[in-house]
């Protein structure tokens, strides 16, 4: 028999559901999702019981082995560990389980700041990173949040740490270490309190090398 279809799609609109399903889907969802309403439109459509809610936590990553030991450990380090490296090819999963260490986290009720750190621009860096006063550089209207300050008592997570360059990383070690940062043209230092967790597809011991 045929299997059903669920699509993912980032553009979202009557006429586009209408025509998906026309053409055979059984659902769709629409990007940016959580994963659990990922899980739980499989299982509807597949006749496979009841929502995810009612389910195991480890299901959110995964039924084989080796995840599911990773499931049991999270909650054990989520809350003892202030910094975590996940490691692992593109497409494995590395934000899903960001997401669910920030579950399982001491802040999990604050925000969870997701940051691919390949994708902002290298002269924006420290802006976005740190945030900014109001007049600090041409452009400047207004003060500025940076990802440390969104991040305030959740998790920050930094995709792709490893695409970062050296200039920055110089610059993030303080804010890393002492959770202390300081706003584009601000004179004055401040703490921030968050749980870190950065991934990477990279092999950062070589890069070091």
């Amino acid at each position: 028999s045929v299997p059903p279809f669920v699509f993912i799609t980032a553009y979202a609109s009557v006429d586009t559901a209408v025509s998906l399903l026309k053409s055979g889907a059984a659902d769709y969802i629409t990007k940016p999702f959580d994963i659990g309403a990922l899980v739980d439109k499989v299982r509807l459509v597949t006749g496979t019981g009841i929502p995810d809610q009612a389910m195991p936590a480890q299901s959110e990553l995964g039924v084989s082995e080796a995840m599911r030991r990773l499931a049991d450990l999270v909650p054990r380090v989520a809350g003892r560990a202030k910094s975590i490296l996940i490691t692992g090819e593109s497409g494995v999963g590395k934000e899903v389980l960001a997401r669910f260490i920030h579950r399982h986290a001491p802040g999990e009720t604050f925000p969870f700041v997701a940051v691919n750190c390949g994708a902002v621009p290298e002269t924006l860096l420290e802006s976005e990173f740190f945030g900014h006063e109001r007049g600090a550089f041409t452009g400047a209207e207004r003060q500025k949040k940076g990802y440390f300050e969104q991040a305030e008592g959740g998790t920050l997570f930094l995709d792709e740490i490893g695409d970062l360059p050296l200039s920055m990383q110089v610059k993030l070690l303080r804010a890393l270490q002492e959770r202390r940062v300081t706003r584009v043209g601000g004179e004055r230092g401040f703490e921030t309190t968050f749980w870190l967790v950065c991934a990477t597809n990279r092999d950062l011991a070589e890069l070091v090398r």
